[in-house]
This record gives structure tokens, sequence and C-alpha cells, in this order.
């Protein structure tokens, strides 16, 4: 199965196929980062990374597909090494 979200970011089912691509913990943490990218706010954005709100997704890291039956974002899970699952939202 392939997703292609309007990021141009092409996953699979399993893994990321891109570099720098990011997800956040909660659909309102979501829409803070691409409000930052936006406005280009590097601080708010830092902030967001910082403080574990939001996450840099590297090319070939694991993933889920939770639910993707919202235009806007999907929720996918991540399998980070040596650390815990942990569920987030993304751009689509």
């Amino acid at each position: 199965m392939f997703i292609l979200f309007s990021t141009g970011i092409l996953f699979a089912s399993s893994t990321i196929n891109t570099n720098n691509t990011w997800g956040c913990i909660t659909e309102n943490k979501e829409t803070e980062m691409n409000n930052a990218i936006g406005n280009k706010d590097e601080k708010a954005m830092n902030y967001l990374i910082d403080y574990g709100y939001c996450f840099i997704l590297e090319k070939g890291q694991e993933i889920s597909i939770i639910n993707d039956s919202n235009q806007y974002r999907t929720k996918i899970r991540i399998y980070p090494e040596n650390k815990r699952p942990v569920e987030i939202w993304i751009n689509s």
C-alpha cells in the first residue's frame, strides 16, 4: 500500500521514503507546526521539537498507518530505535 501526501512525501506501509518529514503528538501541535513552517518561525519550530511535541522523521523510519481517514492529517505510529513506539500526526 502506498499513500501520496500533499507534501509530496511517499510512504510505504512500513517505512518513510524521504528525509526531513515531521509529525506531532497531537493534532493541535501538528497545526502549530504547520503555522510555524508557513510563517518561517524557527523559534516556534525549535520549541515544538525541543520539548518533544514534534519529531523529525528520517528516511527508513519504520511506521504503521493508524488512521488516514482525515483529508488534512494522518495518524501514524513510529518505531524509534531503542525507544518505545510513539503515535503522531502528520500533515497529509
